[in-house]
């Protein structure tokens, strides 16, 4: 049985690779501090970050953003509220790289167990 190859994989070599990076059926969703809205499309997630192409500029290095991540699988969508800082821009000059940033909410006050 021959093996199929995974085109969602992004191979990098050892020393660059901080956590694998797969290609989701995603958007981001940003709203600018001038109250603008702008929707991107994710190129690539991992567990640190991800890239998205923005063609027009939108967004700015070093500048962090509040946005939302779209996911939509099949007929399945869910979002995700993130943080997260351009980085740097790749070597196409239409994708940036952008990395998450923490950010904490605290519902309920923590138990003192």
């Amino acid at each position: 049985m021959m093996a199929t190859a995974n085109l969602n994989l992004v191979h990098e070599t050892e020393a660059q690779r901080r956590h694998a990076r797969v290609k989701l059926p995603a958007r981001l969703i940003v709203t600018d501090p001038q109250h603008n809205q702008y929707v991107l499309e994710l190129s690539e997630i991992s567990a640190s970050g991800f890239s998205v192409v923005d063609d027009d500029a939108k967004l700015h290095l070093d500048h962090v953003y509040r946005g939302r991540l779209l996911f939509n699988f099949d007929s399945v969508e869910f979002v995700l509220k993130i943080s997260f800082k351009v980085v740097n821009p790749n070597r196409r000059a239409t994708l940036l790289v952008a990395n998450f940033r923490i950010w904490v909410h605290r519902r309920f006050p923590p138990c003192g167990c």
